[in-house]
């Protein structure tokens, strides 16, 4: 059992009343990921990926934390992006299972190439419908890349964004967000200010929003720590639903 004296902490996201935390225990320098249900105060600790188990903080590494939606089993998945590989993004990736408490590690990960590698902070990733997001580049067309990891098979795939925001001169940056149940895509432009926020439904995307120049009076806030809120005054609407 790690020394329980936190020393620092991260979080990898929230799913039914639970947090997935990275903490720095004791003085061993050396942290191990926990999960903590404020509600019940139980914590538990997940022990060691048998495969790089230290290794944290590298670049082209990813986590997601979700649940399995046909077994409600809290699961935490770990993958390593091959930066230098552009034909196979994903170079290895391991699964925690909270029932069985243990790791399983997932072989010949196949995906579409990639074309430029750009991975975004942790909290511009999604969980939805049991499904984790990552935006990690961009493909031939400039389109975005979208990393998908479902929690049911534990397969990976990608899906494509909604469109070559990457090729507008004006393009700024771009997330992946959750919004009301669905994966949303959110492109932000520079001069003129502008947002547009499409969303995933049945028959694919769908713009939903556009934002021109905010003011900062209106409360708009982006926050991507696990969700996606658009607060607005509601004595006025700044933006066109499409």
């Amino acid at each position: 059992m790690p020394d329980k004296s936190l020393h620092t902490g991260k979080s990898y996201g929230f799913c039914n009343g639970v947090f997935c935390l990275y903490g720095y225990y004791g003085y061993s320098g050396r942290g191990r990921f926990i999960l903590w249900n404020p509600a019940t105060r139980e914590v538990k600790f997940i022990p060691l990926p048998p495969h790089n188990p230290f290794e944290l903080e590298e670049s082209g590494l990813l986590h997601g934390f979700g649940v399995d939606l046909n077994t409600n089993d809290f699961k935490l998945v770990k993958s390593n992006i091959d930066l230098d590989n552009q034909l196979h993004p994903v170079s290895s990736a391991q699964v925690y299972n909270l029932s069985t408490n243990s790791w399983t590690l997932i072989h010949d990960v196949t995906l579409p190439p990639i074309k430029q590698v750009c991975l975004g902070h942790e909290t511009h990733n999604a969980l939805s419908n049991g499904i984790y997001h990552w935006l990690i580049g961009y493909d031939d067309g400039g389109f975005a890349y979208i990393l998908c990891f479902d929690f049911r098979t534990n397969k990976f795939s990608k899906l494509r964004g909604p469109i070559a925001a990457i090729n507008d001169g004006l393009f700024m940056r771009d997330y992946v967000a959750e919004i009301d149940g669905s994966i949303a895509y959110v492109a932000l432009y520079d001069n003129p200010k502008l947002l547009t926020i499409w969303v995933m439904n049945q028959h694919g995307w769908a713009k939903k929003h556009t934002i021109w120049r905010p003011d900062p009076r209106d409360s708009y806030l982006l926050h991507f720590e696990g969700w996606f809120s658009i607060h607005r005054r509601k004595a006025q609407k700044t933006a066109d639903t499409i």
